[in-house]
């Protein structure tokens, strides 16, 4: 018997990737209720074991997406077509925008800090999830842009 064949469909991947980052992108951005609400229990309630793991959990998570985004995934470090060029320039101009992003939340956090009372530990999930959630986003957009 002759061994199947391990064809790589870069078209197939690319489209994979992009399609993964945006379900990727939508689930982690709806964990934010869920850490904002254990950051409220654990003030009124103490600590629990469900809240450090809904907390521990989105960490985790925005760990992996971060170096997902910075990296381009296991896939590109196997096979150069994953990432030329052109999927660099798309990474580099996403964590560009994610960075813009990042810097103007955290402005207008400042600012509105000024007129009311701003608790820092439900302020901070959202900032990471802003900067971790537009890049995500950015890069799939611009490699949907990118195949056309």
């Amino acid at each position: 018997m002759s061994e199947p064949s391990k064809s790589f469909d870069v078209e197939y991947e690319i489209k994979r990737r992009r399609k993964g980052l945006f379900v990727i992108a939508i689930v982690f951005t709806s964990m934010l209720g869920g850490v904002i609400a254990a950051t409220d229990d654990i003030a009124s309630h103490g600590v629990r074991a469900i809240d450090v793991f809904r907390i521990g959990a989105f960490i985790i998570i925005a760990l992996g997406v971060l170096i997902f985004v910075l990296t381009g995934g296991p896939r590109a470090f196997r096979h150069p077509a994953m990432n030329d060029e052109l999927v660099r320039a798309n990474r580099a101009k996403a964590l560009r925008l994610g960075y813009v992003v990042f810097v103007l939340s955290t402005m207008a956090i400042y600012v509105s800090s000024l007129f009311v009372a701003v608790d820092f530990s439900e302020v901070l999930p959202v900032l990471i999830t802003v900067g971790i959630a537009v890049p995500t986003l950015s890069f799939a957009i611009l490699e949907q842009n990118g195949e056309k």
